[in-house]
């Protein structure tokens, strides 16, 4: 008895590895289809950056009155069609470019260390190779708003204005608190590389509601924004950015110069750090300097919950600037 218990107790687990196998090659496949069609639509431009390369997608007015770059939150490597209901105005005037650092979107991963400076380094790169020359302004939502700040305080001659939509803030924190900063169990990063993102946490958003996390796309789109997604919290730069989140809050904290580059903040969700420190959003808004700050409350996807705010939000900016 006890040999037929282990020889059936034997094929049901295997049964359950087979399956969870080919699931997983199936949900693999189909993350590279959407990539596949990511590149079909025009999306991709492949810049070397050294020993690999990241994508820089162009839109907007060719020659148009600024150079506008767009540096996407954490693990949104779907940026590049989730933010255009909030940038289609600003493109009518102005060039824009979505960069996909290492991991990202349409980028090659790397095993470097996803240090502020590095990233910082590796946008800079990508735009010299393609031939973007300086001044931009810089658009960062929530860890792309710790890159911007970083940007404009160390290189400030090559930025004309910085917008940071509900961006991760900035602050001396001390190394005992960085792991308030952790986000995902080390099985997510797992998941995203098998693809298996789109399966388990895709239809706890409700995705076939109006209501649903990416629900300004249309169904094509929305499918392939959470395979993207997928692959990019699988990616090894992804979960290297997740483990340096304190260490790029203070390095970005001790490089911050005050400066009169015209900046703004709009303020979205609240961050439990600033809960337990209600000043320190109003203390990073002062080192920055000439920073007005607008409340949007809403998701912390603030582009995707109210994309026509904004847009009249990032369109004035722009003509302050001008």
């Amino acid at each position: 008895m006890k040999k037929i218990i282990g020889r059936v107790t034997g094929v049901i687990l295997a049964g359950i590895v087979l399956f969870i196998t080919i699931f997983a090659v199936y949900q693999h496949l189909n993350m590279h289809g959407a990539l596949k069609q990511l590149r079909t639509e025009g999306y991709e431009n492949r810049v070397s950056v050294g020993d690999y390369s990241l994508n820089v997608y162009q839109c907007g007015k060719e020659n148009g009155n600024h150079r506008i770059v767009c540096l996407s939150g954490f693990i949104d490597g779907e940026a590049v069609i989730a933010w255009r209901e909030m940038t289609k105005e600003i493109e009518k005037n102005n060039e824009l470019y979505f960069i996909d650092r290492a991991g990202y979107g349409l980028s090659d991963d790397t095993k470097n260390d996803m240090t502020v400076e590095y990233v910082v380094e590796d946008y800079r790169k990508a735009l010299k190779n393609a031939g973007v020359k300086p001044p931009y302004v810089l658009i960062g939502h929530s860890l792309g708003g710790i890159y911007s700040t970083y940007w404009e305080s160390k290189y400030p001659d090559e930025i004309e204005g910085v917008a940071i939509f509900d961006g991760v803030p900035v602050y001396p924190i001390e190394e005992d608190q960085y792991s308030a900063w952790d986000f995902f169990p080390g099985w997510m990063h797992t998941a995203g590389k098998f693809g298996l993102i789109n399966a388990l946490i895709k239809p706890i958003c409700n995705e076939d509601d109006d209501d649903s996390t990416f629900a300004i796309l249309d169904e094509k789109h929305r499918d392939i924004a959470w395979r993207v997604l997928s692959k990019t919290m699988g990616s090894n730069a992804c979960n290297s950015e997740e483990k340096l989140f304190g260490d790029n809050i203070r390095k970005t904290w001790d490089t911050l110069k005050t400066n009169e580059i015209p900046k703004v903040y709009v303020a979205a969700t609240t961050y439990g750090v600033e809960s337990e420190n209600p000043d320190i959003k109003a203390t990073y808004m002062e080192k920055l300097g000439n920073c007005q700050m607008v409340e949007c409350p809403g998701w912390h996807e603030i582009y995707l919950d109210k994309p026509e705010k904004c847009s009249d939000i990032l369109v004035n900016f722009i003509k302050e600037i001008n």
